[in-house]
């Protein structure tokens, strides 16, 4: 039997068999505004609240950012940074290139993490002039991961001007998951869907689901059969 981790994304779990397998990376692509960061900070939340350990690490934007768009919610990460629970990181996205993956497995072991987000991936190639060498970087990226026994979400932008998922057309192949979330506009109004296009050793829900954004974080929404998004 697969061991789950609770996403505490509201409605996730019901279709993805209870939550994302253990020590399982999985990529969450979407456009600027489509709530990736809100995602990722919500799923550490959730951890934090049974007693995991996690980590946040971010290479796009800013800590204190984040820490404030949290608090809106109620979610005051500071209590467990004083706690020594949690750890929020940025990483200057100019020195990837050097020592990224014994970087993180440090700040993974500075407090045993359980969980842990990377924001994002996309920066990752930017120090690659191949597509063989990000993808090689990436396995190397999580083979890390999985031998820390964490259990991990990355985030990809979604390119604008090209078709394609991902900004390089590799990161959902590397992983394990792949949840797309996308924005839409309908009755001159803008909304947002969450796709699971893919999620190993899971019997997952192949459906478009509305995704709400509450007080209490995302929610994902059952799917409005009336409306074609």
């Amino acid at each position: 039997m697969v061991e789950r981790v609770e996403t505490g994304i509201h409605g996730l779990d019901d279709i993805i068999e209870g939550g994302f397998p253990k020590t399982s990376v999985t990529l969450v692509s979407g456009g600027p505004g489509t709530g990736k960061t809100l995602f990722c900070s919500q799923f550490l939340w959730h951890g934090l609240q049974i007693g995991e350990n996690s980590l946040f690490i971010t290479m796009e934007e800013q800590v204190d950012d984040i820490l404030e768009d949290a608090d809106e919610f109620g979610w005051d990460f500071q209590r467990y940074i004083d706690e020594g629970s949690f750890k929020i990181e940025y990483i200057n996205p100019f020195r990837v290139d050097t020592g990224f993956e014994d970087n993180i497995r440090r700040k993974i072991e500075d407090i045993d993490a359980d969980r842990i987000v990377i924001d994002s991936t996309s920066v990752i190639g930017m120090y690659a002039d191949s597509k063989g060498k990000i993808r090689r970087r990436l396995y190397e990226l999580i083979n890390m991961l999985k031998k820390n026994d964490v259990t991990c979400i990355m985030t990809a932008e979604s390119p604008k001007d090209k078709e394609g998922i991902t900004r390089y057309g590799i990161e959902e192949f590397v992983t394990d998951g792949l949840i797309v979330l996308e924005g839409f506009g309908i009755g001159g109004e803008m909304g947002r869907k969450l796709i699971v296009h893919k999620m190993r050793k899971t019997d997952f829900k192949e459906d478009i689901y509305p995704l709400e954004f509450t007080s209490e974080g995302l929610k994902v929404e059952e799917p409005d059969k009336g409306i074609n998004i």
